[in-house]
């Protein structure tokens, strides 16, 4: 199993769940899947947007063994082309910005002044233009 997270220390410390992979039946994801089950049995809405992260705590702190494997990566690499979305496009930024992690992530949450503006990294990533320079 593999996600971001902040260290290989000893403690667990958190985790991010926008990236995860693992072998199929993976226990913790089974574990985490049916807490959430059960949640929803019972629930209509979310009463934490953390939910996945408390679960997923709340396993490993009964037993840390689970994850005492798990590769780690620290993902803030990863979320910097998110800031950058609105910024005029330039192929030197962006070989930097590649260059540093093979996987970004971004957000569907943009103001219409980036999601309607050409030129940007946004417009170059989403309309494919950034593909016929």
């Amino acid at each position: 199993m593999f996600q971001f997270r902040k260290s290989n220390e000893d403690i667990f410390n958190g985790i991010s769940n926008w990236f995860i992979t693992a072998c199929p039946g993976h226990p913790v994801l089974m574990m985490v899947r049916d807490l959430l089950v059960d949640y929803w049995k019972d629930n209509s809405c979310v009463l934490s947007f953390f939910i996945f992260h408390i679960f997923f705590s709340m396993i490993v702190e009964q037993d840390p063994t689970l994850i005492e494997n798990m590769p780690y990566g620290y993902s803030p690499n990863s979320l910097f082309l998110e800031h950058h979305l609105g910024d005029k496009f330039n192929m030197v930024n962006w070989k930097k910005l590649v260059s540093r992690v093979c996987f970004h992530k971004l957000t569907y949450r943009l103001d219409k002044d980036i999601t309607d503006t050409s030129g940007n990294f946004y417009d170059m990533i989403v309309r494919g233009n950034l593909f016929l320079k």
